[in-house]
């Protein structure tokens, strides 16, 4: 948790996109975020 704390305070002082995402099922969050993604 505190490496990705520091790599969002990272990406975050370069003013780059970035996206948190919060899975409760990770296999199943993955495959639905990438079904969506899909249709864009």
């Amino acid at each position: 948790m505190a490496q990705a704390l520091g790599d969002i305070e990272s990406i975050s002082e370069r003013s780059s996109p970035l996206i948190r995402i919060h899975l409760k099922n990770r296999k199943k969050g993955i495959t639905k975020l990438i079904s969506e993604l899909a249709k864009n």
